[in-house]
């Protein structure tokens, strides 16, 4: 019986115990990239934007500068094709062309593919998960090296416009945006944030 009870032990200390996380290291999940990019506070981004357009052959490339500040203002300074800066804070939105004093100012919500724009990047790079799921809902799949987030319109009104938005990214980093809209078309964005 003892000889047993030796040779039980001897096999329990050789089985290898499971390696614990580092006390760094959080399990990769939507709320731990969420949570992550939530202590980030202000982005800056440029953009390479890409518009096909059903009935036009080549697509509309524009570039340009992204700026993001919590809790809720996101700025897109378009340099190219034609400077317009378009700015989205809290629900409200308004463009400016380059060199006019005259601002167009009214509420996003009026605008579906501006406002699903503002929703993705605004919820993505703030970590806001309530904000995407107030009009989406939320899918997040695939590892920390090559990670993707699906959002799907569960408002009438978004879905009448919005197909789907798909965000791609690595580790904690935002790399593409694209959104298919219910006519075809499709806007697809790389993103580069700058440290």
């Amino acid at each position: 019986m003892l000889v047993r009870l030796i040779v039980l032990l001897c096999v329990v200390a050789l089985v290898p115990s499971p390696t614990p996380l580092a006390a760094s290291e959080t399990p990769w999940s939507l709320s731990a990239f969420l949570d992550h990019r939530s202590k980030l506070g202000e982005v800056q981004a440029t953009f390479v934007q890409e518009k096909q357009l059903p009935e036009v052959e080549d697509p509309i490339v524009s570039t340009g500068t992204l700026k993001f500040a919590p809790p809720d203002f996101l700025q897109m300074s378009v340099e190219t094709p034609t400077a317009e800066i378009f700015t989205i804070d809290g629900t409200r939105a308004s463009s400016q062309k380059a060199g006019s004093d005259r601002v167009r100012s009214f509420p996003v919500r009026f605008a579906p593919p501006l406002e699903a724009i503002g929703i993705g990047l605004k919820g993505t790079l703030g970590g806001n998960l309530a904000l995407m799921e107030e009009k989406f809902t939320v899918e997040f799949s695939g590892e920390k090296q090559e990670w993707r987030m699906l959002l799907t319109p569960i408002n009438r009104r978004m879905k009448r416009r919005i197909e789907k938005i798909e965000l791609r990214g690595q580790d904690f980093t935002l790399l593409t945006f694209t959104m298919n809209e219910a006519d075809g078309t499709i806007t697809k964005m790389s993103i580069t944030e700058l440290l």
